[in-house]
């Protein structure tokens, strides 16, 4: 069985379908529970951060349905989160769990590197807690160091 995949920059009709996947990336994989407004209020902010640019969040579908998305930036002192100016970040990054461990996540990461590389970035990193073995596997690095933000590993490439 083929799966046909799609990954595109999010777009105000995307707005349910990404809400739709925050909800879980924070409550079952963060395991941090948000009420209805928090959820409201997170997605409007990652909104506008695409809005402004800041940061940049795509959408992966298979046969036409969300199924993983992806919030990066370059990190500047412009944006609420800079650990590493002029590094690139992966803020946030989901795949549903009906498709891990099938090579999407890969391809999702290798997509954001791309986009990030089209930026100029001479690195790239992120923080991990849970998902640290998928990372190592397609080649980041555990720093050593801790986010202050969140805690979460910091790995690079």
């Amino acid at each position: 069985m083929n799966i046909e995949y799609a990954i595109q920059m999010y777009t105000s009709p995307h707005y349910n379908v990404f809400k739709d996947m925050l909800r879980p990336c924070f409550n079952k994989d963060y395991k941090i529970p948000l009420t209805e407004q928090q959820l409201n209020e997170l997605c409007e902010e990652i909104v506008q951060l695409t809005e402004k640019q800041i940061a940049f969040l795509d959408l992966l579908f298979l046969d036409g349905v969300a199924k993983g998305f992806v919030l990066y930036q370059v990190d500047t002192p412009k944006s609420d989160w800079c650990e590493k100016e002029t590094w690139g970040c992966i803020r946030e990054f989901y795949i549903d769990s009906d498709i891990r461990g099938k090579g999407f996540g890969k391809i999702l990461a290798l997509h954001t590197e791309d986009k990030l590389r089209e930026l100029s970035v001479p690195h790239i990193y992120l923080t991990a807690d849970y998902a640290v073995g998928f990372w190592i596997k397609i080649g980041y690095s555990d720093s050593g160091e801790i986010c202050k933000r969140n805690d979460g590993r910091i790995l690079v490439k």
